[in-house]
């Protein structure tokens, strides 16, 4: 059921990001609600399931976003796993704990893509990116992290 759940709110994450105008925009920034979904999950469910739904989430940013396939499901790998870590280290889940990885999960996140696009001939301006855009919005995510982790709260089963 919980991966019903899972693919359910990843197609929904998706298609709002994806949006031509998303329901969802501070100060012309958009936060990464796909992002934003795997680490809340990770943190209250487990890796094996926020990683699967980050595969299956980022497959599918890259093929409506022209992005090269598998660059999306690559950068949320990492953010997945220690969301779902986070678990086995700490007893309960601490709002602050979520917070953290969001934000730095933020950062790995923009720092594999840019890394992969340039492997792949785009030209890029690191600072440009990281500091301009990838730190207001690791900002915003962290802001708004805790509303998916907090339903997830409300959804109770079998954790992974």
């Amino acid at each position: 059921m919980s991966y019903l759940v899972l693919g359910v709110a990843v197609v929904l994450a998706v298609l709002l990001q994806s949006a031509p105008a998303p329901p969802i925009k501070l100060l012309d920034l958009k936060p990464d609600l796909l992002l934003i979904l795997m680490a809340a999950w990770g943190t209250a469910r487990g890796s094996q399931e926020a990683i699967s739904g980050g595969i299956v989430g980022g497959i599918l940013m890259d093929i409506q976003s022209h992005v090269p396939l598998g660059i999306t499901a690559l950068a949320l790998l990492p953010v997945a796993f220690v969301a779902g870590q986070s678990r086995s280290y700490f007893q309960g889940t601490h709002p602050l704990v979520l917070l953290t990885i969001t934000f730095c999960g933020t950062f790995v996140y923009y720092s594999i893509t840019l890394l992969a696009l340039q492997a792949t001939g785009s030209e890029l301006d690191w600072f440009e990116s990281l500091a301009r855009v990838s730190l207001p919005v690791a900002i915003l995510n962290s802001l708004i992290s805790y509303l998916p982790f907090w339903a997830l709260g409300r959804f109770r089963g079998p954790t992974g």
